[in-house]
């Protein structure tokens, strides 16, 4: 936890408050030392009076934001207005405190915190991983549509290629047959087929011969 004021009243009630409660206590005495701190440290909430020289709580909060996100972060002020407590959620504020307050404030809204946050970040992850889901199963049926394309490529020049061995089987039989029909040509007409054959690619010519 991060605690943030110019005076040491605040910060030394809040230590004897949560005293035992295992909480790592940092502090910071203006806006700018704790943005040094939410930079080198790991802080889950930080907790900053309204009130400071340089930077107010709320310029705090909203600058927290950016320099750490992950971190809750609570007002304390002396002012029990409904524009301060909206403008400090609005700021980013996850909660206030109105001084004076009593352990058992502190502790209900640390409590109301700590479980929005928890709740936050179980939300968070759990809309990375539909994200990262939905992710691999837009990949899966691109790789799917991928595939049926290259498939449905692969048979229609399958067929095309068939339909031009069959269109040149005709052809060769064809002229073979004109061919045959010549009786003084037989050696003619089988030097001619074979040479047909082996343009168009066909593995044997049959010459029917009368």
């Amino acid at each position: 936890m991060l605690i943030v004021d110019d005076e040491p009243d605040i910060p030394e009630l809040l230590e004897r408050l949560l005293a035992g409660r295992g909480w790592t206590i940092h502090r910071a005495k203006s806006g700018a030392e704790a943005l040094r701190t939410l930079a080198d440290e790991t802080v889950d909430l930080m907790v900053t009076d309204l009130r400071m020289p340089g930077m107010t709580g709320l310029e705090l909060i909203e600058e927290a934001r950016q320099t750490a996100p992950h971190c809750g972060s609570v007002l304390i002020t002396g002012y029990a207005s409904t524009e301060t407590a909206v403008e400090a959620l609005r700021k980013g504020a996850d909660d206030y405190l109105t001084k004076p307050f009593r352990a058992e404030d502190l502790e209900g809204v640390l409590e109301r915190v700590l479980a929005a946050r928890r709740l936050r970040r179980d939300n968070d992850i759990a809309s990375h991983r539909v994200r990262v889901e939905a992710e691999v199963l837009r990949r899966q049926q691109r790789a799917a549509a991928e595939d049926l394309a290259r498939t449905r490529d692969d048979l229609l020049r399958s067929r095309r290629d068939r339909d031009r061995r069959v269109r040149d089987l005709a052809f060769v039989a064809e002229l073979t047959g004109l061919l045959a029909r010549e009786p003084d040509l037989p050696r003619v007409l089988q030097r001619t087929a074979r040479i047909l054959a082996d343009r168009f690619g066909a593995e044997s010519v049959r010459l029917e011969l009368d």
